[in-house]
């Protein structure tokens, strides 16, 4: 969660709620160490018992009060009434929990034993432990009343708070199996700790899986044009980098395309209109070209396209067909709610000449469509290392 915060800083309730699975941690690991004593023989079963119920109050009081917290945060982020004095005021707040917290509870333990609380002892005739009602009741109390406030404010939404209200749920669950410890002996304990265990398991799945979509979604906005939703300039050239770079020795064919005279489009219409063009053109192309073929947008009116596994003749007809199709179907067609019909210039160069990088590939592609803007417009010029070729 530190890293998820690290990676978006807006969402400062990442951090508080990094803070409540330390604090877990750092309980944890007391609690190891506390029953390695008794392995020992340095202290009594009884003692170790309620040295772990009080490092377990704790824990669960920190873990639910820092959850809390961090929802705290997560709403005011969406009101946007937070400020860094609050913020600072949140953490360390949230700094003494996870810190504080097992200070306090190791004074309350029995090294200590002036301020020793009493949690958990032994009270039946058949040696059973016995939890003081009153404590579990408070943790169940908190819980439902933290599980109440996230599923008011945040639902069952897919996101990170589901993993906090199967933390809630769970919690209020193994708190209540507590209150049954003496009647069915220290095996409720276990069983309610094999609660607790699953929960843990199935929030880091849930936490997980929201990381790993937004990772995605990361991944797509870095990759994309977010007008058009096609690869964006970047993307482009990095594909067309391992393409140059490649060891096979199939031909390959870069276009570059220009949507004709689309400043008047712009200046006519407004750019609202332009926009809306823009799109109908990469709908047009991106359903003339074959599936595996790259499609971007390089320009604001320029798009390019990658295509492997070609040769000169192939790429001219490709091309053509794109041509064809965009000055055809943004006539009077009501599939697209354009206002006039557009043509789009296009320049190729086909190659299979890896020692060319990048660049050069471009350049000519480039070439090419300048021919043909200034040979009239609304026609295709490919060309391959060697030869040129123009279509009638």
């Amino acid at each position: 969660m530190q890293l998820y915060f690290i990676y978006d800083r807006r969402q400062f309730s990442n951090c508080i709620l990094s803070l409540a699975f330390l604090s877990c941690l750092i309980y944890f690991v007391k609690t190891v160490i506390i029953i390695q004593q008794i392995i020992e023989g340095r202290l009594t079963s009884s003692v170790v018992q309620n040295d772990i119920a009080i490092y377990y109050l704790f824990r669960q009081m920190s873990l639910c009060i820092l959850i809390f917290l961090a929802l705290v945060n997560k709403v005011s982020e969406n009101t946007k009434q937070r400020n860094l004095f609050s913020k600072k005021m949140t953490l360390c707040i949230s700094l003494f929990f996870v810190f504080g917290g097992p200070i306090v509870a190791h004074i309350l333990s029995s090294h200590y034993e002036s301020y020793n609380l009493h949690i958990a002892e032994l009270t039946n005739e058949n040696g059973q432990v016995v939890w003081k009602a009153s404590y579990v009741t408070i943790m169940i109390f908190m819980w439902l009343t933290l599980l109440s406030v996230n599923l008011y404010f945040n639902g069952l939404r897919y996101d990170i708070w589901n993993g906090v209200t199967v933390i809630a749920f769970c919690a209020v669950l193994y708190n209540i199996s507590l209150l049954f410890m003496s009647r069915y002996s220290v095996s409720t304990w276990y069983i309610s700790r094999t609660i607790e265990v699953v929960s843990k398991l199935t929030v880091m799945v849930i936490f997980m899986c929201h990381i790993f979509s937004a990772l995605r979604v990361t991944k797509n906005i870095a990759h994309r044009d977010p007008l058009t939703n096609i690869f964006n300039r970047n993307y482009f050239f990095n594909e067309l980098t391992v393409q140059s770079a490649s060891a096979k020795k199939t031909p390959y064919c870069v276009m570059i395309m220009d949507i004709d005279h689309f400043k008047k489009v712009n200046d006519t219409w407004g750019h609202p209109v332009g926009d809306q063009v823009i799109k109908t053109v990469v709908n047009i192309i991106g359903k003339s070209i074959r599936p595996d073929d790259l499609l971007a947008r390089v320009g604001g009116e320029e798009f390019g396209v990658l295509l492997t596994d070609i040769d000169t003749e192939r790429a001219k007809a490709l091309a053509e067909r794109i041509r064809e199709n965009v000055e055809r179907l943004t006539g009077d067609n009501p599939e697209y709610a354009i206002p006039q019909k557009v043509t789009i210039s296009i320049g190729a160069v086909v190659t299979q000449e890896n020692a060319l990088n990048p660049n050069e590939i471009y350049r000519l592609a480039d070439n090419a469509l300048y021919e043909a803007k200034e040979t009239g417009r609304n026609k295709v010029v490919v060309r391959d290392v060697v030869n040129f070729c123009e279509s009638p």
